[in-house]
């Protein structure tokens, strides 16, 4: 499931993109995802929740129960928020206003389940926690990985608009923006539409 700010929200992704100054921190010790382009700066964080069950059965049957955007949201065991930023300058010359310069950042957030008594289980359990912790965890980095995706597009897109006067021209970086938009929240709902909702003790698990 991922969630962004880029101006609506999906049910697997919120987002939004907004005008700002801050710039995004690379963090090592998280998955390489698609390489970023001259102009993208993207910082992916991990948190984590805990699993207080002394079972793997009652790890699986909490997180089938777990609604992490709230009660009303769809089940999620795993979640991928985001915030993509343009930053960029106009110069009007010869009548005509063209985007002279245009950074995107992107500000990531995954959200993973942690089971600290997974070491106190027998090994067939601490295998299987693993295989389920590692598919979340795979899904939500490919959620990830359209965030980037969909910074590096936005980054092209702006980088090439021209219009008659500066006022026009963040009329249509707005409108740019939010068909940006519309098409991330597509991509994570498709994404989502091919992931299992809920985990099984024997089968592949993962959602979100």
């Amino acid at each position: 499931m991922a969630g962004m700010t880029l101006g609506a929200s999906a049910p697997e992704a919120a987002g939004q993109l907004v005008p700002t100054t801050e710039r995004s921190r690379a963090r090592s010790g998280v998955p390489a995802g698609p390489p970023s382009l001259p102009g993208i700066h993207v910082d992916t964080r991990e948190e984590y929740y805990d699993l207080p069950d002394s079972t793997l059965t009652g790890v699986v049957r909490r997180l089938n129960g777990m609604h992490l955007q709230g009660p009303e949201g769809p089940p999620s065991q795993g979640l991928t928020t985001y915030q993509i930023r343009p930053e960029w300058s106009a110069l009007a010359q010869g009548g005509r206003c063209h985007v002279r310069a245009v950074e995107v950042f992107a500000t990531i957030t995954i959200t993973l389940p942690r089971w600290p008594r997974v070491f106190d289980r027998p090994v067939g359990e601490r295998e299987r926690w693993a295989s389920i912790d590692r598919a979340i965890r795979e899904h939500e980095y490919l959620h990830r990985d359209l965030v980037v995706e969909a910074a590096g597009e936005i980054l092209e897109e702006i980088r090439g608009l021209d219009a008659q006067g500066c006022a026009v021209l963040r009329r249509v970086v707005g409108s740019t923006l939010s068909i940006a938009d519309e098409r991330l929240d597509e991509a994570h709902i498709e994404l989502d539409a091919t992931t299992p909702r809920r985990l099984s003790i024997r089968g592949p698990g993962g959602r979100r």
